[in-house]
């Protein structure tokens, strides 16, 4: 079943839209304490996965009537789903960026978009939604699959690294998993360079949990589509630490691998003395 947006009718319609067979606007909902974009934002490229479901929404809203929220070329669920590549080339965005937003929306916690483009579908005619006299002329192909092995050879360089740096390591390369870096390793950039930002990640003291929410670098992270560029470009660098990483980077510069104290456990008495 192709993607659609969940509730078109009632969300994105009102009654001048459903009078028009086509719309040179659309009706987006100004209420911003909804669940799902709280879940959205809370992401570390939530504005980007917004910003693709208002590009979405712009494109459905020129549908023809009656608009049902499908992501197909003529709008009706048996029609010919959208092409992740030909959005990606209209909205100048990598499509592991697009793959990541529809990842998102169609979450549970989120829940705006439902269903599945089926692997068949990977051509869209140029008059796809937004699309129109763009033709496919001059398009780049596709980068050829990686070779067999490649999928594993990452993941065990991750658990290599998250073996020694203190990071979860990944126990199972799950269908969902392997989809993601399988997408990953048809880009050619990030195939040349996902060993060096493997490297990289120990080298930031925030993405090993000295940061203001604890939090530590893992594999599904690593696979999103920006991570590795920012690894391998130091824009990580400028994380700020929380205090108590600001505290043991000062120890760790003077005492080196000693161990820092720890003050807040409470002293055990001597070995017959009572208190």
């Amino acid at each position: 079943m192709p993607y659609q947006v969940l509730d078109w009718d009632r969300h994105f319609e009102n009654n001048k839209s459903r009078e028009r067979d086509s719309c040179r606007f659309v009706c987006v909902p100004n209420k911003q304490d909804g669940l799902g974009l709280t879940h959205i934002l809370a992401e570390p490229d939530g504005a980007a996965i917004y910003g693709i479901f208002q590009l979405v929404i712009g494109a459905l809203s020129r549908q023809r009537r009656p608009r049902a929220g499908w992501l197909t070329v003529d709008g009706h669920q048996a029609g010919t789903p959208w092409a992740l590549s030909d959005l990606a080339l209209r909205w100048r965005r990598s499509v592991s960026e697009i793959e990541r937003a529809l990842e998102v929306l169609c979450s549970e916690r989120v829940g705006w978009i439902s269903g599945e483009c089926p692997p068949s579908a990977q051509q869209v005619p140029a008059e796809c939604p937004g699309m129109e006299g763009k033709g496919r002329e001059g398009k780049g192909k596709e980068s050829p699959p990686p070779p067999s092995g490649e999928a594993e050879a990452v993941m065990e360089a991750w658990n290599r690294m998250a073996e020694t740096a203190g990071l979860p390591q990944v126990k199972m390369l799950s269908a969902g998993r392997r989809k993601h870096l399988l997408s990953r390793l048809r880009e050619t950039a990030w195939r040349g360079v996902w060993a060096e930002a493997i490297a990289q990640v120990p080298t930031v003291p925030a993405l090993c949990g000295r940061n203001d929410r604890g939090w530590k670098a893992n594999f599904d992270w690593f696979l999103r589509p920006e991570s590795v560029a920012k690894l391998v470009e130091g824009r990580y660098s400028n994380w700020k630490l929380s205090p108590e990483g600001e505290a043991a980077e000062k120890f760790n510069a003077v005492f080196g691998d000693l161990q820092q104290p720890d003050y807040d456990r409470k002293a055990q008495p001597a070995a017959g003395v009572t208190t």
